[in-house]
Order: C-alpha cells, then structure tokens, then sequence
C-alpha cells in the first residue's frame, strides 16, 4: 500500500514549492488519476514517488511517501525503484540498447537477473505485451505506441507494485490510445497499481478508479474518477470532459468531391454525375440526371480541356508574333526569318503556359550547370 502524507518539495534554486501538503494513499491494485492544469505539479508528484528525490532532483523534500515500510528518499534509487517504475513523456528518453528485446534483458541484467531466467522473463513480457513481431526492430524506429509498450515491457519484467506513467497519451492517435488502455488494464489484472498523470481524461473510463486534482501544488480535490461527471466541478479546476474524446480526436468521414470542374454535383453513393436543376421553391422539386458513364465525362472533361489550351496558346501566339517582330541579320532571307519567329513566338508561349512553367526553369538551370 502506498501512503502519502503531507508531501513537500521545492526545486533547487526556487522560492517557490513546487508541492505542498500532498496526502492520499492507494491500495494494491487500484489506479489513481492525477489530473490538473499545467505546471500544476503532477510530473514533479511522480518524480518523487519513483524516489528520485534528492538523489537526483537536488530539492528540498518534506513529508513522506512510503510504500509497504519503505520510504522515498530514505532508500535508495535502486531498491526504491524495485517497487515503483517511472515511464517519462517521451519513452525514447529511457532506452539503454538497441532493439527491444535486447532492452528488456539490459533492464533486468541491471537487476541482477541473468542466463536462462532473463530470457524466459523477456519472452513472458514480449508476449504479455504482444510485441514479439518487433522484438528485434530497433528502438529508434518504432512507433509512439511501440516504443510504450516496449519501454512497459522492461519497466514490469520484475514485477514492481507500482506503475507511474507521465503523460502517456501526449503523443499517440486515439487508435494507439486505445491500445494503451487495454496494455494497462491487462497490467492492472496482473496486480500492478497504477498512477497515471494526463490532461485527456475520456480514455481513462474504465481504468482509473481514485482522482487527485492538483492546483498550484496542492490537492485541490481527491476522491473517485466518477466526480469528474460534475460540471461544476470540472469547470472550477479546468478539467477536460472525461465521457468523449474532443473533436479533433474522433474519426474523420473521407472526402469527397461534391462538384466536377464544369458544377455538376457528385453523388456521393456512385461513381455517376449528379446535374441538379434549379430547386422548385414553391414544391422544393428536384430534377436530377445522373450520368453512369464515366469514360463518356471523362473525355469530355479532357476535351474541353485540351480544346480551351489549344486555344489559348494560338491566340498568345498571334498576339505575340504581331506585337513583337523578330530582329534580323542583314544577310537573313526572307524563309529563314519567318521560321525563326516562328519558333521564337511558339517558345514564347510555351513559357507562357502553366503546365510548362517548371519544364522550362529545369532546361534553364540544367543549361547553366552544364
């Protein structure tokens, strides 16, 4: 059981605390939420549950955070962290080897685990995480998702009480999320306790039990997640709505043009054009011809097309050879200096046109390389 009371904690070279009278406690098993705003405290709260202060966080730390009669800051990293494991932000930051496999079996080497039964605890984990098809990939070519549950993998090959995970979600699609929620669920059958500090909240329904709220370093509110369905409440500390994902996170319809280039409108069920008249206001009548052949448009479409450049390029021709005469040697004949302006006007317009445009810059670029 982890208990925390009146934990403290000011960061070197601050005035200001950065934690203040923090008290909650959890019991094996459960999972806890820590939620709040911003600079609230909620990364500095797990630093310090997974014992890294003061042996690397230089600060100064009051209180006291003891999990089954030990305490934090009391014992030492290494025997602290055999109950409580840190995954950061960016899991990139945690990784020792290469590939994945060869993660897990450094993690437990430094443990004092090695032979026969690192090999079997690193084939349990890869399997229980299922990531055996990329236990030879290397680390710095995985995916977001990948590198968690890789980084997950080593942090519970021993076992610890306790999981600390640090804005697990900042860097993953709702398709990884999920994914993540069922990794962690699995975990906690396994017995594992879990503390879990996010902003989006609607991923943890199901998972987290307790909620802690943090406020400029202090608890703001501590009880259960389901608290977070009060309106008032969530508006008071500037939680996010924990029942759906925002906006910007749900599922996309694909697109879909509504119009081709001449405005016939697009039936969205069929590959078949659809031309609408001008609505009926009195009956609110459509008149609608789909067109099913498509081979049919589309030489249609190609043929204005072409037909409307082939012009375009004519007419800036002629304008072109009448505004501009061509220059010409006194010795040139009458047949040559035709055909050079000829070709001097049909450059012209070819530089003219859009779709020729970059053609022209590569020639030019290549001809002053070479």
């Amino acid at each position: 059981m982890l208990t925390v009371k009146s934990l403290s904690y000011r960061h070197a070279h601050s005035r200001q605390e950065a934690l203040t009278d923090v008290d909650f406690s959890l019991a094996a098993g459960e999972s806890l939420v820590v939620a709040g705003r911003s600079g609230s405290g909620k990364s500095t709260l797990l630093s310090l549950l997974a014992g890294l202060a003061p042996h690397f966080l230089k600060g100064a730390m009051s209180g006291s955070a003891e999990l089954d009669g030990q305490k934090a800051g009391e014992e030492g990293v290494a025997k602290w962290g055999q109950g409580a494991r840190l995954m950061l932000q960016n899991p990139e930051a945690q990784f020792i080897a290469g590939s994945v496999e060869e993660e897990i079996l450094l993690t437990l080497r430094c443990r004092g685990v090695t032979g026969a039964q690192a090999d079997e605890l690193a084939q349990d984990r890869l399997k229980a995480l299922n990531i055996e098809d990329i236990k030879d990939q290397s680390v710095f070519r995985l995916s977001e998702g990948q590198k968690q549950k890789a980084v997950l993998a080593a942090l519970t090959a021993l076992r610890p009480k306790i999981l600390l995970l640090d804005e697990p979600s900042a860097n993953l699609d709702p398709g990884s999320l999920a994914e993540l929620a069922e990794v962690l669920l699995n975990l906690k059958k396994e017995g594992l306790s879990l503390i879990i500090a996010d902003h989006r909240l609607y991923w943890l329904r199901g998972l987290g039990e307790k909620l802690l709220v943090l406020e400029q370093g202090r608890c703001a509110h501590f009880g259960e997640l389901a608290d977070l369905s009060d309106l008032a409440l969530r508006t008071k500390l500037g939680l996010r709505d924990p029942s759906a994902p925002p906006k910007s996170e749900l599922p996309r319809p694909p697109c879909r043009l509504t119009k081709d280039a001449f405005g016939e409108e697009i039936d969205p069920q069929s590959d078949a054009i659809m031309i609408r008249s001008e609505t009926d206001h009195e009956g609110g009548a459509e008149r609608e011809k789909t067109v099913e052949n498509k081979e049919a448009t589309s030489g249609k479409t190609s043929g204005k097309t072409l037909n409307t450049a082939s012009e375009n390029v004519s007419k800036k021709t002629s304008e072109t050879t009448s505004e501009q005469p061509l220059e010409t040697a006194p010795d040139t004949t009458p047949e040559q200096a035709s055909e050079a302006a000829s070709e001097t006007a049909s450059e012209q317009a070819l530089e003219r046109a859009p779709d020729r445009k970059l053609e022209k810059t590569s020639e030019k670029i290549r001809r002053r390389l070479f």
